[in-house]
């Protein structure tokens, strides 16, 4: 009985390390050859900054305000371009200065309060999980209410 307990215990384990793979391209929609995908969301927390939706800024144009848990997809030509979340901000005004790629796709996390801030995802595994969060709906896209 030991011996199957270990050996259970053992494939759990080893089950439990595999890493989920990150698709090349997630996006599925067309697009030219100029232009990158670009999602911006902010996290579920509930009642904490739901009062306030927050203004997106890119290249000084308000694309979108954002609530608790919702995202943004916007197609955009490559090139130089600047970022900003709640440029209203109390005591932030975080801009970023990025150059899109052609063919790109692009994930940012806002974050709301007295010092919002956004900033771009970079890890694989967290791009991913958001993709599929995003797909199945788990965040509302900001434009719903």
């Amino acid at each position: 009985m030991k011996k199957i307990v270990m050996a259970l215990f053992l494939v759990f384990l080893v089950s439990g390390c595999t890493i989920t793979p990150v698709p090349d391209n997630l996006e599925l929609e067309p697009r030219s050859d100029n232009q990158a995908t670009v999602y911006v969301y902010t996290y579920k927390t509930g009642i904490l900054n739901s009062g306030i939706d927050a203004p997106f800024v890119f290249d000084d144009v308000q694309l979108t305000k954002l609530n608790t848990g919702e995202y943004y997809k916007f197609l955009t030509n490559s090139g130089k371009h600047t970022f900003q979340f709640h440029p209203r901000g109390i005591f932030s005004k975080n801009v970023i200065n990025i150059e899109l790629k052609p063919s790109g796709t692009y994930f940012f996390r806002a974050v709301g309060g007295l010092t919002p801030y956004v900033y771009q995802i970079r890890d694989p595994e967290e791009i991913y999980d958001t993709y599929t969060k995003i797909k199945a709906g788990y965040y509302e896209y900001s434009e719903v209410d």
